[in-house]
């Protein structure tokens, strides 16, 4: 509180000082009050713009993203436990260049190595409950390829306890408008995708099972359940049954 002012400045200089793009936000808050006993940090109007190849590009905005942590974890920087993450109408651009270039490789080389990158590592653990996205909008354009696509009002929710070795993640999302474009022709024109999904995760042995999940573009809806399992660093192992849930020509029609 003392120092806010003086923080939000560093805070700028250092994001700017390690990418190669123009950076900036709005207004950093935080409150003891708003999420007691929880602590809100919010952060509004950031984004991330292009320079050079890409001047005039926002590459990401955000009118808001809000994370609630509990205070005690937080304090203690031991085992900071997140309440939740809310990003409400984030904007994405990918862009991708006939030469191949692409927007999103702003990351200063930093010259370090592996090693030194982890010599300073901790047993600080973080756990997550809630993680939503609201009202996106997201585009790809790639010109190397005359791919065009986009997700309009995407609303995303994840719910589950990211802490456990074993816990089960409920996944629901949907999109309002999905357009694609592929080398001039249209395939998908504002079609409505929605996802749900149920995921048991077993993250200490890497093992995903999947259960009573479905994708619906309009009114096409496919269902799929099974497990992907990792069991190193090399090999995925899949076992997916997927099916529709109707394939009658309505359902069909309905992507026209």
């Amino acid at each position: 509180f003392l120092f806010k002012g003086k923080i939000i400045k560093i805070a700028k200089e250092q994001i700017n000082n390690n990418l190669n793009a123009k950076a900036d936000f709005e207004k950093l808050s935080l409150s003891l009050f708003r999420s007691f006993p929880n602590v809100s940090v919010g952060i509004q109007n950031f984004y991330i713009a292009g320079i050079d190849a890409f001047e005039g590009d926002t590459l990401f905005s955000v009118r808001s993203l809000d994370v609630v942590v509990d205070l005690v974890s937080a304090i203690k920087m031991e085992n900071i436990k997140i309440r939740k993450i809310a990003v409400d109408y984030p904007r994405v651009h990918a862009w991708v260049l006939p030469d191949g270039k692409v927007n999103w490789d702003i990351a200063k080389e930093t010259g370090e190595t592996e090693e030194d990158t982890t010599s300073g590592e901790t047993n600080m653990n973080v756990e997550l409950k809630r993680f939503e996205i609201n009202h996106a909008l997201i585009r790809y354009d790639d010109d190397s390829s005359k791919i065009n696509a986009s997700l309009d009002d995407l609303n995303f929710l994840m719910t589950g306890d990211l802490s456990q070795d074993f816990t089960t993640l409920t996944m629901n999302s949907n999109t309002r408008l999905v357009n694609v474009v592929y080398g001039g022709i249209r395939y998908l024109k504002d079609a409505a995708l929605t996802l749900q999904a149920g995921v048991d995760a077993d993250l200490k042995n890497s093992k995903y099972t999947l259960k009573e999940n479905s994708v619906a573009l309009n009114d096409l809806v496919l269902r799929f359940n099974g497990d992907v399992a990792m069991p190193n660093e090399d090999d995925i192992l899949v076992n997916i049954k997927y099916g529709l849930d109707k394939a009658d020509f309505k359902s069909l029609l309905s992507l026209i």
